[in-house]
């Protein structure tokens, strides 16, 4: 759907909320080279397939320029007549794919605490280790109260060593690093509450691995950090 906008109207901030895929922009003066400016988000799969229709598009009116006028350009190099400029995504969008990537990578790098946390809760079971256990005075809430800290301080050293070597390799953080660290252990948190979840139906660690991973990749596809998830209305 195209939809046509008035002259000097501030259209970014319907990009910005992802209203629209891509504003596109027509520069047509007398004796001059048309211009077609894009602008959008380049890490967007929607300003993506925007782009595949409007180069078709600017194809088309390349051509039809030239047979209007055949004595300037030839049908070879039609779509020279239009030239694409493609600026920067405003309000801090990533300068490189991989700072758009790079925020993905962490999380999934969270999510791997299910198939460990349950790894370690299915090796006790397979080792007899939970049934001795259950001799001493230890209640269930020591041993996933204990388990949790433990994960929990796995998690903070493998966000420390993400974040430095996304540092070292040119990533900019453009928000709160403290804040951010905070959502991230509360996905760790919750990945830990999953793997609990998988422990409870497996017999040893190599079952713990398979469903864990499993567990995983489902939780890959709805995070929404590599393929967008769709966000159905549930109440009108």
């Amino acid at each position: 759907v195209v939809v046509p906008l008035a002259a000097g109207v501030d259209a970014t901030p319907r990009l910005i909320d992802k209203e629209a895929a891509a504003l596109v922009e027509l520069d047509e003066r007398p004796n001059q080279r048309p211009v077609v400016r894009v602008l959008g988000d380049g890490s967007d799969l929607a300003f993506t397939k925007a782009t595949v229709l409007l180069d078709r598009a600017v194809a088309r009116y390349a051509v039809e320029l030239s047979r209007s006028s055949p004595a300037k350009v030839s049908a070879f190099d039609a779509k020279a007549v239009v030239s694409v400029a493609s600026p920067a995504p405003a309000r801090g969008a990533p300068r490189s794919m991989f700072e758009a990537f790079t925020p993905g990578m962490v999380l999934f790098s969270i999510l791997f605490i299910v198939p460990q946390t349950a790894l370690l809760a299915g090796r006790e079971r397979r080792l007899g280790t939970l049934q001795r256990l259950r001799l001493t005075r230890m209640t269930a809430l020591d041993y996933l109260g204990g388990l949790t800290a433990s994960q929990l301080v796995t998690a903070a050293l493998q966000l420390l060593v993400m974040l430095c070597a996304s540092a070292l390799m040119g990533f900019v953080s453009r928000g709160s690093l403290w804040l951010a660290l905070v959502v991230l252990l509360v996905a760790a948190l919750s990945s830990i509450g999953f793997g609990m979840l998988v422990a409870c139906f497996v017999r040893d660690d190599s079952q713990a691995i398979n469903v864990g991973s499993a567990v995983t990749m489902v939780q890959v596809m709805l995070s929404g950090v590599f393929f967008p998830v769709p966000t159905p209305t549930l109440v009108t």
